[in-house]
């Protein structure tokens, strides 16, 4: 009688082991997903044309009517986004010179698939330091996002303080 009576403990606390294991896990999955999809995008930038990054990046710059923007060398963007030295020395990005606004422009160019997936993963990162670092980009307001991102077919396009739908029409006017 003892013996089915562990039997049935050591069972039953297999399973709520089990049980809580896969909790933990799906949870992790579950915030993960959630985290990674808080990014809005649009593919728009396939009607942009441009030939280079750069030219796209000051032609936007110029659109946004953003003033005081300074445009980093390969160094300074591999601060703001970790990303490998092929892809950073064909990307442009322009920021705010002062330190108290917020205001960034980038462009990346995509030449593989597998650079796309690496290029969210940095603007994501940089998305949420820009967050935690400026009250900015998550308004007070929860319908205006203050950033956009742009996933086309030959460039992603990251938009940074500037309300979503002004951004969005800009790059839909390009």
């Amino acid at each position: 009688m003892k013996v089915r009576a562990n039997q049935r403990r050591w069972l039953v606390a297999v399973f709520l082991f089990v049980f809580f294991a896969a909790l933990c896990v799906g949870t992790v999955f579950g915030v993960r997903y959630i985290r990674g999809s808080s990014v809005r995008s649009t593919a728009f930038s396939s009607s942009l044309q441009a030939d280079s990054a750069s030219q796209l990046a000051a032609e936007l710059t110029e659109k946004t009517g953003l003033q005081d923007l300074v445009c980093l060398n390969m160094e300074q963007i591999g601060k703001y986004y970790a990303l490998p030295e092929p892809i950073l020395e064909t990307a442009a990005v322009y920021t705010a010179a002062s330190d108290t606004d917020i205001h960034e422009i980038a462009v990346f160019e995509v030449r593989a698939q597998q650079e796309q997936a690496m290029i969210q993963r940095a603007i994501k990162q940089r998305l949420d330091a820009c967050a935690s670092a400026y009250s900015l980009l998550n308004s007070s307001s929860e319908t205006e996002q203050m950033y956009y991102v742009d996933n086309g077919s030959n460039y992603v396009v990251v938009i940074i303080g500037l309300p979503y739908e002004k951004a969005s029409q800009i790059l839909e006017n390009s």
